[in-house]
């Protein structure tokens, strides 16, 4: 009978704790990167965002951005806009091979491509973001998210970015105008050179 009891009991405990076991790795979201969610997407992002540990696990805060910029919640929006300066961890290159091209900014920076995949609810967001950011490099990767929203039609970004200058303090309209110069640099304005020009010179 004691025995009896004491194998019922040991099973019971085994259950609770092998339950414990799959609680606690379901619970870590960067062990599977390849079916992360939105929400442990977002998790991980505001995870960082709030304790200043972006150095750890770079792997799984890129596929984060990723995988938020494949979503439709127009609130993480400001979410990835925090993570314009965020590089993407890259893979030590071959020395004996040769580089074709170079890395399209929208790999490197992951928030740049997840932004542009948002389309247009994107757009005031990040005019806003050039507007008051000091950083040059974040300010560039928002001008290009920017572009990329609407590769066809860079001039109209251009036009944008103009208005907001218009009238602004000084500090501000300069950072509009150095992401109207960043932007005539980039390939959407290269192939739309004559409108991006003229976008840029309009008063």
């Amino acid at each position: 009978m004691h025995n009896s009891i004491r194998i019922v009991a040991l099973v019971v405990i085994l259950i609770f704790n092998s339950r414990l076991v799959a609680q606690n790795v379901s619970m870590d979201p960067c062990e599977d990167l390849v079916n992360l969610s939105v929400a442990k997407a977002r998790a991980v992002l505001k995870s960082n965002t709030d304790q200043g540990i972006i150095a750890s696990k770079v792997e799984c805060v890129a596929a984060s951005i990723d995988r938020l910029g494949e979503g439709g919640d127009v609130q993480d929006i400001p979410l990835l806009v925090s993570y314009l300066g965020f590089a993407r961890p890259s893979k030590p290159q071959d020395p004996t091979l040769p580089t074709m091209h170079p890395i399209p900014p929208e790999y490197g920076y992951p928030a740049i491509a997840a932004l542009s995949q948002r389309g247009e609810p994107a757009r005031a967001p990040l005019i806003a973001f050039i507007g008051e950011e000091a950083d040059s490099l974040k300010r560039h990767n928002a001008t290009f998210a920017l572009l990329k929203i609407k590769t066809a039609d860079p001039a109209s970004a251009i036009i944008q970015l103009k208005e907001r200058g218009r009238g602004a303090q000084s500090d501000v309209a300069s950072r509009f105008e150095d992401a109207i110069t960043f932007a005539k640099t980039t390939w959407p304005c290269k192939r739309n050179s004559i409108s991006c020009e003229k976008a840029s010179s309009d008063k």
